[in-house]
């Protein structure tokens, strides 16, 4: 006998969002065995704090309110109950990056949601137990009531793997590397040991570890020269992978940058390929670049933007202001002025709001805001089916009218230097402080 299976739409569904579930990767971490519980964490807004309860979920925008709560008028990644109602929900999920053993996941409210001009930032730290857990305040920031921005910190155990770019690169395991190091006409062999996961103390055999444990540490025959014990940012290639790095606190150079590209290779461990190429306009400012190989990043990997579709030739990209809502938002229009399309990225408008740049060469779009509440400035990367790519704060230095130039792969602009001070500058990285050159002439 061939027993029949009966599925009931309540099971087919529940089935459904398992599967949705298993496949839930944001920023190249798996988040599908992170139950969603309500969680109890005090509001922090305009010198007062009150405890909110919230449901979050970065897998899907969802309807789970606390017991004997009706539920929000629209699903969410995020939801705020007070005692009695739902207050508010994100459901749109706006953008995610990943950094070591963290992510940051931004939202944003659409359609039927309440306060569309509120955006959410989550950022998830490495932590001890799978379940989300708060640390802190929800920190609630913004010019206005109508824009607010909601800043959530949370630790869970999903994220204490090791991804860099997107690539998992928990497996590569840490040996001494002997590279030489050109700099100023000159080749000196030194050993250096990088891990992308962590700063680390693994000094070659018999030698004295660096003062400071570095993502990059480099050594001579008798002691440690330098080390680089600060990520500043990290971006994907096609098999591959670029990491910036800085050194703070009390590293010996704080002006020294690195910079390290791990390409596909034949052989998990690092291998180097050529020298360490030290370049800089003086000894007090240099950066290091560094090529690698591992077949740590010879996966299919993060996608990095879609290729443009041929009818897109000839249209121009700009900001526009909705006169109701004051959100501005990145639209595409043919050579008549007509919209073809809209971002479903919006922020709230604040002066002074840059003109976009167009990069053909990597097919992105560039949009730069300034003041953020954060204080600082924001970059938007969008693909040109505006959907967004990354989002990239600046971590120290603001800048405004900046400008980027697809022939030399650079960005051009103003640095505020001081509360009165402006230099026009060129940028090598947006999340790099010191990477800013003045132009003089």
């Amino acid at each position: 006998m061939v027993a029949r299976i009966i599925i009931t739409a309540a099971v087919l569904v529940a089935i459904l969002a398992a599967s949705a579930r298993a496949a839930c990767v944001v920023a190249g971490y798996d988040l599908s065995q992170v139950p969603v519980t309500p969680l109890q964490i005090n509001q922090q807004y305009n010198g007062g704090n009150t405890t909110y309860t919230y449901t979050i979920d970065l897998c899907a925008a969802v309807n789970t309110p606390p017991a004997s709560q009706p539920p929000c008028t629209v699903p969410g990644y995020i939801s705020e109950y007070s005692s009695s109602h739902c207050e508010t929900a994100w459901n749109a999920m706006t953008g995610s990056t990943a950094g070591t053993q963290s992510l940051t996941v931004n939202f944003g409210q659409a359609g039927s949601a309440n306060h569309l001009m509120w955006t959410a930032t989550v950022t998830v730290n490495c932590g001890s137990t799978l379940a989300f857990t708060p640390v802190g305040s929800v920190v609630v920031t913004g010019a206005s009531t109508d824009a607010l921005n909601f800043a959530f910190t949370l630790t869970s155990s999903a994220v204490c793997g090791c991804v860099v770019a997107g690539y998992d690169l928990s497996q590569v395991p840490v040996t001494p590397l002997q590279i030489k190091q050109q700099y100023n006409g000159g080749n000196t062999m030194y050993t250096w040991i990088i891990d992308l996961c962590a700063a680390v103390s693994t000094p070659p055999a018999s030698q004295p570890p660096c003062t400071v444990p570095g993502y990059i540490s480099e050594y001579s025959s008798s002691h440690c020269e330098t080390a680089w014990n600060a990520m500043t940012g990290s971006t994907a290639g096609t098999q591959s992978l670029t990491a910036n790095f800085g050194q703070a606190g009390s590293a010996n150079h704080l002006m020294w940058t690195a910079t390290v590209t791990v390409n596909c290779g034949s052989t998990l461990a690092f291998t180097p390929v050529g020298n360490v190429v030290v370049t800089g306009a003086s000894t007090d400012a240099l950066n290091f670049a560094i090529t690698l190989t591992s077949t740590a990043v010879c996966g299919s990997g993060p996608t990095v933007g879609p290729t443009p579709p041929p009818e897109l030739t000839g249209l121009f990209a700009t900001v526009l202001q909705d006169p109701v809502t004051s959100a501005a938002s990145v639209v595409v229009l043919n050579s008549n002025g007509s919209v073809i399309s809209t971002s479903n990225l919006q922020w709230a408008f604040r002066w002074p709001l840059v003109e976009v740049s167009v990069d053909t060469n990597t097919q992105l779009i560039h949009i730069i805001t300034y003041p953020e509440s954060i204080g600082n400035a924001t970059l938007y990367k969008l693909a040109y089916d505006l959907t967004l790519v990354s989002t990239e704060i600046s971590s120290g230095l603001s800048y405004f009218d900046l400008e980027f130039s697809a022939t030399r792969n650079m960005f051009f602009g103003i640095a505020v230097t001081s509360p009165f001070g402006r230099e026009l500058s060129r940028f090598a990285d947006f999340t790099v402080p010191v990477e800013y050159t003045p132009i003089t002439r």
